[in-house]
């Protein structure tokens, strides 16, 4: 699925109403993040900032950041209906957005920046049984509170587990 260009009209606010600053937004709910944005540095070269968003929450101002280079959106939907699937050995750079891949021989679980953490349950309870759990947001977001923003923000509520400490490369 191709990346889809927000309207040059279409004005995006963030949790507190303040417009986001971008030259040009694209939005994407499938393919992998690798692949969008390998797309959009063929569309506009390599000299530009990027800022990956969700669900704009304030943000503490980054998304009113002025620059001399173009700044380019890349808004990460929420996944409706993740394509759930078990392999083995996965090539994290291969996992699409909207995807979750269960490994369980190695016991570990891969899942795309736009999957919501009661997803990810909801989708291991359906493989593995509900003796596995994937640990992580403050109870008020755990709906909506995206794989990839909890990752990058390491906004984890009260259990403050840095899922950066998990990530392996």
């Amino acid at each position: 699925m191709p990346l889809n260009k927000y309207p040059q009209n279409h004005i995006i606010v963030d949790g507190e109403n303040h417009a986001l600053r971008f030259d040009c937004a694209y939005s994407v709910s499938s393919m992998s993040i690798k692949q969008a944005i390998d797309e959009i540095l063929d569309k506009h070269g390599k000299n530009n900032r990027l800022l990956v968003f969700s669900g704009t929450s304030a943000g503490a101002g980054i998304f009113q950041v002025d620059s001399k280079q173009a700044v380019i959106g890349l808004h990460i939907q929420s996944a409706i209906e993740p394509e759930v699937r078990l392999q083995e050995k996965v090539d994290i750079e291969s996992v699409k957005l909207d995807e979750i891949v269960i490994d369980r021989s190695n016991k570990r679980i891969y899942a795309g920046s736009s999957i919501t953490l009661d997803q990810l349950n909801r989708a291991l309870a359906g493989a593995t049984g509900f003796q596995y759990r994937v640990l992580g947001a403050d109870l008020t977001s755990y709906t909506y509170a995206q794989v990839g923003a909890t990752f990058m923000t390491g906004g984890m509520g009260p259990q403050r587990r840095y899922f950066s400490d998990s990530v392996f490369q």
